[in-house]
């Protein structure tokens, strides 16, 4: 006759000795994910006038602003500082974009120009969109920033390309030029 127990215990060791390698394969593949997948924000549509970008996110938190620089005309035209939590779904040139609903984030602000609306785009400029984004890798939050390139066209939208890695944004505009009232 064979010992019950015995019988009662062959299962749970079967069950144990599966779900335990199981277990410990997630959880090294969620690391392994965490840290080596990449964060990625793609412009998926261009609209305008006025230009309006539609944006696809990947792995990321929010945007944190944007900045439109003349590489034409070598002139900061827009900067706008912003938090979006949520879905990160596109920019309007020009229109400063409204908080979040669920009230997450910072209210934005448009840093240049000081006062009113940046000049229009010229059909035939060629302007460098820099957009900063923040992302987390393990536990940490970073951030971080896309390029791209954009050829005015004349009908108002743009051919958008991206610009590559180690490409040198442009310093800032002098500081006298920025808005710097908190709302």
């Amino acid at each position: 006759m064979v010992d019950t127990s015995e019988r009662r215990q062959r299962p749970v060791l079967l069950l144990v000795s599966v779900l335990i390698p199981l277990m410990l394969a997630s959880c090294c593949g969620f690391l392994y994910w965490d840290f080596t997948a990449p964060f990625s924000l793609e412009i998926v549509n261009v609209s305008g006038p006025p230009l309006t970008l539609d944006f696809k996110a990947s792995r990321m938190n929010c945007i944190m602003g944007a900045s439109f620089y003349s590489d034409t005309h070598k002139e900061y035209l827009w900067i706008v500082d912003y938090t979006a939590f949520g879905p990160t779904s596109g920019l309007t040139y020009g229109i400063v974009p409204e908080r979040d609903p669920s009230g997450r984030g910072s209210q934005p602000r448009q840093r240049l120009p000081k006062k009113g609306p940046p000049r229009p785009l010229k059909p035939g400029e060629t302007v460098i969109l820099m957009v900063g984004i923040q992302y987390d890798r393990g536990l940490s939050p970073l951030g971080g920033g896309r390029l791209w390139q954009l050829e005015i066209q004349p009908d108002g939208t743009a051919k958008v390309e991206p610009l590559p890695q180690g490409y040198m944004f442009p310093s800032g505009p002098p500081e006298d030029q920025l808005n710097d009232d908190f709302p």
